[in-house]
């Protein structure tokens, strides 16, 4: 089967939601996969972050990623290197 990758949008994060809950239950070690709550994926779907998904031709999600913009949050991996000011808003993760 074929999957295209694109931006979820913000109205997704139940569907998301969904598929992350299934792949935590199938799953023998729950240790390797942090299954957010529905608020999480919903924050991580709105601006500045965002979230990618692999969608096969049949519109059934495979995978998806998010992608956070932390700014000046305290958790700004940026922070580690060190970053400061303006350099911090170019930290995504």
């Amino acid at each position: 089967m074929c999957y295209s990758i694109r931006e979820a949008g913000e109205g997704e994060a139940e569907k998301i939601y969904s598929l992350m809950k299934t792949v935590y239950e199938g799953i023998e070690d729950k240790s390797t996969f942090i299954c957010d709550g529905l608020d999480v994926v919903k924050k991580h779907l709105s601006p500045p972050h965002f979230g990618l998904v692999a969608e096969g031709a049949d519109g059934h999600l495979a995978a998806s990623v998010f992608t956070r913009v932390p700014g000046e949050d305290e958790d700004n991996l940026g922070r580690e290197i060190p970053l400061f000011g303006a350099e911090l808003d170019k930290v995504i993760h």
